[in-house]
């Protein structure tokens, strides 16, 4: 009982002194005198006065003056205006037609076409011819194909008799008749009304885009004409027919009276799209 006793004081004494702690919070040491004092506003030191003339803003302040154009400058030295990167002179209508030229020969030649550049022929009545060019042999594999007179057309014309004879005539007489095809006689420009009918209208022969075959000749020494095949008929049939895969005209004996003895062949364009053909 004694030590209970004693542990209840002790437990007492302690609250005690917990209370009195609560009740009087311990006071801060003083501020020192020398920090009591707050800096104001009227105690900063005052600027100098900004001198007058700094103040004064001149009246034509932020007005740039533009330069002044010299009269006496001849326009001769005056700068031209800068070019974009890549442009160049425009070429004249001479040059244009003499790369166009030099580009036809080049395509021909890659597809083993021998040509030569032509003058351009006479524009009266309207003929003309687009980069004429003569044609005179074309190569297939090891055999070579004259062009015999040579014929004035256009490149676009030589383009597709080179194609139309490299791919299937040559191929074809092969085929049909065992010999090899060595030549055709052939003729390009002429400046006419179609069919040689007075005021028609101008023919392909006028603008180049037209060739006439009359014959064909073999390595053997042999030929045919397109008016009389005898018994290479069905190599003509069919030399005839293909030419619609080159050409957008195929007129020949049976068309009409003037295409009796010929296979005429044309580049001209037909219809509303320009792809229309006439294959008779």
């Amino acid at each position: 009982m004694a030590a209970f006793g004693k542990a209840m004081i002790v437990s007492a004494m302690a609250a005690a002194s917990f209370a009195a702690l609560a009740q009087t919070p311990p006071t801060p040491p003083a501020r020192p005198p020398e920090l009591k004092a707050e800096p104001s506003a009227k105690d900063a030191p005052v600027p100098a006065p900004r001198p007058e003339h700094l103040d004064r803003k001149p009246a034509d302040a932020g007005k740039a003056e533009a330069p002044k154009a010299d009269a006496s400058k001849p326009d001769a030295l005056k700068p031209e205006p800068l070019k974009p990167a890549g442009a160049s002179e425009p070429t004249s209508a001479t040059a244009a037609g003499g790369e166009a030229a030099e580009a036809c020969l080049a395509e021909l030649a890659a597809l083993g076409a021998e040509a030569q550049k032509a003058e351009a022929p006479s524009g009266d009545n309207g003929c003309a011819i687009e980069t004429p060019v003569r044609l005179k042999t074309v190569t297939v594999r090891d055999a070579r194909i004259v062009l015999h007179g040579e014929p004035l057309i256009s490149c676009a014309a030589a383009r597709a008799a080179a194609l139309y004879l490299a791919q299937n005539v040559a191929p074809l007489a092969k085929g049909a008749t065992g010999q090899t095809l060595s030549g055709i006689t052939a003729s390009g420009f002429e400046c006419r009304p179609r069919n040689r009918q007075a005021g028609g209208k101008l023919s392909a022969h006028g603008k180049g885009m037209a060739l006439d075959i009359m014959s064909f000749q073999f390595a053997d020494g042999s030929s045919m004409s397109v008016s009389a095949p005898g018994e290479r008929q069905g190599f003509l049939n069919g030399a005839r027919k293909a030419a619609c895969g080159y050409f957008t005209t195929v007129l020949g004996p049976g068309s009409d009276a003037a295409h009796a003895d010929h296979l005429h062949l044309d580049i001209e364009p037909h219809g509303a799209s320009g792809y229309g053909r006439i294959c008779q």
